[in-house]
């Protein structure tokens, strides 16, 4: 009868590790949670920076393709000038070239009426 009263006994003050246990599973279950919500997280945005990478990717290579287009076209406006400036001054000595027969002719027209 003795053994039963002391097997008795330290059940009743035992009562504290079942607790302890299970607030201790409760918070690993819930660290567990957290971390795989942090995983999933960082999965996604390295997914989403990686489709960013091969975006800015294609968006390099569409600028330095505008950036020859825009070379070219600089040249040909130079061109394009040098030749308007050639065209103008065969403009100006065309103008000339008249005016002076002009006044050559008039000149001989008052030369013949003397």
């Amino acid at each position: 009868m003795a053994l039963s009263r002391l097997g008795n006994r330290t059940r009743a003050g035992d009562f504290t590790w079942p607790g302890f246990v299970d607030a201790l599973a409760s918070l690993l279950m819930v660290f567990v949670f957290v971390l795989m919500v942090f995983v999933l997280i960082q999965a996604n945005l390295a997914y989403r920076l990686s489709g960013q990478d091969e975006s800015l990717i294609i968006l390099r290579e569409e600028l330095a393709m505008l950036g020859d287009l825009l070379s070219l076209e600089r040249e040909a406006g130079a061109v394009l000038s040098a030749d308007l400036a050639s065209s103008e001054n065969l403009h100006l000595l065309l103008h000339r070239l008249v005016f002076q027969t002009l006044q050559l002719v008039v000149w001989q027209s008052l030369v013949l009426q003397e």
